[in-house]
């Protein structure tokens, strides 16, 4: 008999998607997933069963003989977790004690941890949330969002699974008030190609939208430090020549107490946070319930 405990079963509603569309991005596009986190998915599950599954035939791709008979085995697999899932007790946040797990940068945790933790508070006082930083070394994957509840992060990253657009913001240049270069509060082009950068790190390979912003204006930016997450960019360009680009909310909120300002700039870029989770979780009416109290308590973010 095998052993479930060494298989991954969130695979099972990719797999689903698979043979049911027999298309890696519709596949995506059905569960919530991108493409590349389909094409690694499929990948284990080739794994699983010694077999490709999904082969290309001209332009289009079939299943395999080994994925024709797996098809209705995966379909009443489903119907029988969606039937259980019905007969689950309802969420009720007055009674619950649950513990949720969160997952977001210092920006987004010091945005929303005060109103969410106020209408925790006031609907669901036994209720607990765990927070954690993003991973810092990769890309945010299905795995991730199996072993938090949400992940909270930028839209339009390549982050998996479902998600929720929460509240959102623009980044905003800060400089030291005396930097030389600083002209009746303005940097130009050349100015922040010449001066040094604070960059704001998630990680070796993962690119920010502040990164997309200087690249698509011809800015190859001199590193100066690199940190990681946004509020220590503050410290760090305090009393130097460098610039920092971070999100505006924060900068209104800390620049002045370090020496800094935001500089108008010819750049400009928009931060969209978001809430994702794994799409085998859409079905958990507490999370559903805690993405809802996201949106209330993001809604004191934007006013």
């Amino acid at each position: 008999m095998t052993d479930l405990r060494k298989i991954d079963v969130n695979l099972l509603v990719v797999l689903h998607a698979i043979l049911e569309e027999k298309h890696l991005t519709r596949a995506g596009e059905r569960i919530g997933m991108t493409q590349p986190a389909v094409s690694g998915a499929l990948a284990r599950i080739r794994q699983q069963y010694d077999d490709p599954l999904l082969i290309r035939a001209g332009n289009k791709f079939e299943l395999t003989p080994r994925a024709e008979a797996l098809k209705p085995l995966v379909e009443e697999a489903m119907d029988g977790v969606a039937r259980m899932l019905e007969v689950l007790p309802v969420f009720q946040p007055e009674t619950s004690d649950r513990t949720f797990y969160i997952s977001a940068s210092d920006y987004a945790l010091a945005e929303l941890t005060s109103p969410l933790l106020r209408l925790l508070e006031q609907k669901a006082p036994a209720v607990r949330v765990q927070f954690d930083a993003l991973p810092i070394d990769t890309h945010v994957d299905p795995d991730d969002l199996i072993r938090r509840d949400l992940v909270i992060a930028a839209a339009g990253r390549g982050i998996p699974g479902k998600r929720q657009e929460l509240f959102h913001d623009e980044f905003v240049c800060i400089v030291d008030k005396k930097n030389p270069r600083l002209r009746e509060g303005k940097l130009s082009h050349n100015d922040l190609a010449d001066l040094r950068h604070v960059r704001s790190s998630f990680g070796e390979h993962v690119t920010t939208p502040v990164d997309d912003m200087l690249a698509a204006n011809g800015i190859d930016p001199r590193i100066g430090l690199i940190v990681r997450g946004f509020l220590p960019v503050f410290l760090a360009v305090s009393r130097t020549t460098m610039v920092g680009h971070v999100p505006q909310r924060i900068a209104r909120r800390y620049a002045a107490d370090f020496g800094l300002t935001a500089a108008e700039t010819p750049l400009s870029a928009e931060l969209i946070e978001a809430a994702y989770w794994h799409p085998s979780k859409n079905a958990d009416p507490g999370l559903m319930w805690l993405v809802q109290l996201l949106q209330v308590a993001s809604e004191s973010v934007e006013s």
